[in-house]
This record gives C-alpha cells, sequence and structure tokens, in this order.
C-alpha cells in the first residue's frame, strides 16, 4: 500500500519518507538559530504551564509529522496528479485530536503552524475548493485506516528518541478518526472537519491578532515559517520547483536560521 505526499507525472513522494526526512532536517537543524531561538520563546511561554516535560523541537517535530497527514484522504491510485487542496483542514483535525488526548493545549501555536502552513494560497479559498470524492474517501478507510498504514507513522515516532512518548496517543488519534468514518459517510465527515476547524481557526486567528500572548504570537510565525521551509526543502529534493519569490525566501531562511 502506498500514500503519496505527491505524485505529478511519473515523479511521486510517499508520505513517510516526506516525514522522516524532514524530522531529519529538524535534527541537523538543532544547534541553529531559529531553533535555538524558538527554545527561548518557548521557555517564556511555557512559565504559565505546570507540564514542562518538553520542548519546542518536539512541538515542532509533532507539526511537521501531521502537517500532511489530511493527504491520505486524496489518493488515487490511477491519477496522472494527485491534488490536495485543503489537507491542511484534514490535517488540523487529526492534530486537534492528537493534542486533546495528550492534554497539551500550549502546544496550539504548533496547531497554527499546521493550519496555516500554505496560508498565501488562502485558507478560506481552500475551504472552498477542497474536495473528497467518495472513492478516495472510501479508499482511506478501507486500505489506509483498517489497513493498518499508520502503524508505519507511528514506527517513525517510536523510533525517535524525543517522540516516543507520543506513539500510544497517536494510535489512539487513529482509533478515534478510524471511528468517526465508520460510523458517518463521507459528507457528514466531511462537514463536520469543516465546522469544526473552522472554529479552530477563528479561536488561533483571534489569539494571534488581537491577543497579548507576545510569545505565542512569536512562535506561531516562527513555527510556520520553520514548516513551511522545511517542506520546500524536502519537496526540492523530488521534484522540480518553480522559482518563485516564496522559494528564494525559503532558501534566505533555511540559509540563515536553519
Amino acid at each position: 500500500m502506498k500514500v503519496l505526499s505527491y505524485k505529478d507525472d511519473g515523479n511521486e513522494e510517499l508520505l513517510e519518507e516526506h516525514i522522516k526526512k524532514g524530522l531529519e532536517l529538524i535534527d541537523k537543524a538543532k544547534e541553529s538559530k531559529g531553533i535555538k531561538f524558538g527554545e527561548r520563546i518557548f521557555k517564556k511561554y511555557k512559565r504559565k504551564s505546570l507540564n514542562r516535560n518538553y520542548n519546542f523541537i518536539e512541538c515542532l517535530k509533532l507539526a511537521w509529522i501531521f502537517h500532511d497527514l489530511g493527504k491520505v484522504f486524496y489518493q488515487k491510485s490511477d491519477a496522472k496528479r494527485l491534488i490536495f487542496v485543503g489537507h491542511e483542514i484534514l490535517s488540523t483535525f487529526f492534530f486537534k485530536k492528537f493534542l486533546s488526548l495528550i492534554y497539551q493545549y500550549d502546544m496550539d501555536f504548533a496547531l497554527f503552524s499546521v493550519l496555516y502552513h500554505h496560508h498565501a494560497m488562502n485558507l478560506k479559498n481552500r475551504e472552498i475548493k477542497m474536495y473528497i470524492d467518495e472513492e478516495s474517501y472510501k479508499y482511506a478507510y478501507e486500505e489506509i485506516f483498517k489497513g493498518n498504514y499508520f502503524e508505519r507513522i507511528s514506527d517513525i515516532l517510536r523510533n525517535n528518541n524525543s517522540l516516543n512518548k507520543y506513539s500510544q496517543a497517536f494510535n489512539d488519534t487513529i482509533n478515534e478518526v478510524g471511528k468517526f468514518l465508520e460510523e458517518y459517510d463521507m459528507s457528514i465527515f466531511v462537514s463536520n472537519v469543516k465546522n469544526h476547524v473552522r472554529h479552530i481557526s477563528e479561536e488561533l486567528w483571534k489569539r494571534y491578532i488581537s491577543g497579548t500572548e507576545y510569545a505565542f504570537k512569536k512562535l506561531c510565525l516562527l513555527t510556520t515559517s520553520i514548516l513551511n521551509c522545511l517542506d520546500y526543502k524536502v519537496s526540492e529534493e523530488n521534484r522540480e520547483v518553480k522559482k518563485t519569490v516564496f522559494c528564494e525566501a525559503s532558501k534566505e531562511f533555511i540559509k540563515y536560521y536553519l
């Protein structure tokens, strides 16, 4: 069973490989300016939290693991090209469920980065255009969820020293979403996801724009920037990336901060 994070005219990338490569880049960048700045801000942010058994880099890694999970609902074996418009909405649904299971609500800046990692493409517009057909939905449930595909992702967490403590919560998240798929048809599932994530988006955006948690705002911006640049860097290895202002900005950010 293959689950792809990218497919276009013969070129393809496995989702689990995309995740592994990004985690490797994060580990290589742990002494970088960007990560160290994140750790400093995170310490200030966590002063209000009683739970101190995790750090900024763990939050970043978890955001990376979840940021493309929504793509499991867009798989088509016979398609020459896969389109994943709105996958970040589904990824946020997964991640929010996971965070509620581990009771880490002060990781919301990581949730922000997952939801807005395609912000330049307009989140509201992507929600409107978000489309999952019956075939892909059925395949996701019958083959990916029931076929134990997520064991591959769970193995990635188990084999990572800083993430293995989250593997059971990840499995529980997948089981809960799987039960939701079993109980509801596609239209109800999609409607529930959109409504749920719309509420999440409103709350996060309100905190980011009009709130006074300045450490939270900095962490939102930094984590989203790092996630975007990691996505660009990993993608560059497997596909032809168009030269755009965004790509050039990503290269500059990676050069000086990662």
